[in-house]
C-alpha cells in the first residue's frame, strides 16, 4: 500500500478562515494523483497531484461553521489503496467574553474588590487579565462559562481593566473595562 499522509493540520485541529491549504506527503511511485473526498468543503471530490519529492498539496474553501471530514487517499501500481481520514472543525467566530460584575465607569471604594464575568469553556480554560491592578498580569480561569479574579488597586483615580480570551482556532476577544477608586 502507498503511504500517504496529510501533515499540514493534525486530528481535531480548529481552522478559523474559509480558505486553507492541506498539505502531505505521498509516494510518487504509485498513482500521480491523491484522491480527496469528505464533507464540508466545496472541493471534494478533487485530486492533488503528487509530485517530485513526494508532497502534495491542495487549496481547499470551507463552507459552514463545524465538522470538516477530508478524505485523502492513494493507490499503487499493483491497486493496492491506503485511505484515512482527517477531521478538523471551522470557528470563525470569537470567544462570548463578558465582564458582569461591575459597569463602565463604576466606583470601588475599597482597596481590592473580585471582578467577573462570563467567558466560554469551549474556547480556552483561561482568560487574562491586565490593567491598573496589582499583580498584573494575570489570568482567571474559565469553569462553567463563568470568570472571577480577586484583585488589589493602588491609588485612588481611574483603573483600566484589560481582559481577553482566545479559542482553539485563534479567534479572540478582548476588551477593556474602565473603573474608578
Amino acid at each position: 500500500s502507498p503511504s500517504v499522509t496529510l501533515t499540514s493540520h493534525t486530528e481535531s485541529t480548529y481552522v478559523s478562515t474559509g480558505t486553507i491549504t492541506i498539505s502531505g506527503a505521498c509516494e510518487n511511485a504509485a498513482s500521480a494523483t491523491v484522491t480527496l473526498t469528505g464533507t464540508g468543503y466545496a472541493e471534494a471530490p478533487t485530486t492533488a497531484t503528487c509530485a517530485g519529492g513526494n508532497t502534495w498539496s491542495k487549496l481547499i474553501t470551507i463552507g459552514s461553521e463545524g465538522a470538516i471530514a477530508i478524505t485523502y487517499s492513494q493507490t499503487d501500481l499493483a491497486s493496492n489503496t491506503t485511505t484515512l481520514t482527517r477531521n478538523i472543525t471551522k470557528d470563525s467566530v470569537p470567544p462570548n467574553l463578558t465582564l458582569i460584575s461591575h459597569a463602565e465607569s463604576s466606583y470601588v471604594t475599597t482597596a481590592g474588590t473580585t471582578i467577573s464575568g462570563a467567558c466560554e469553556d469551549a474556547a480556552s480554560a483561561t482568560v487574562n487579565l491586565s490593567g491598573g491592578f496589582a499583580g498584573s498580569p494575570t489570568t482567571a480561569t474559565c469553569s462553567g462559562n463563568t470568570w472571577r479574579k480577586a484583585i488589589t488597586f493602588g491609588a485612588d483615580g481611574p483603573i483600566a481593566i484589560n481582559y481577553s480570551q482566545t479559542d482553539a482556532a485563534g479567534n479572540n476577544t478582548a476588551l477593556t473595562r474602565n473603573l474608578v477608586k
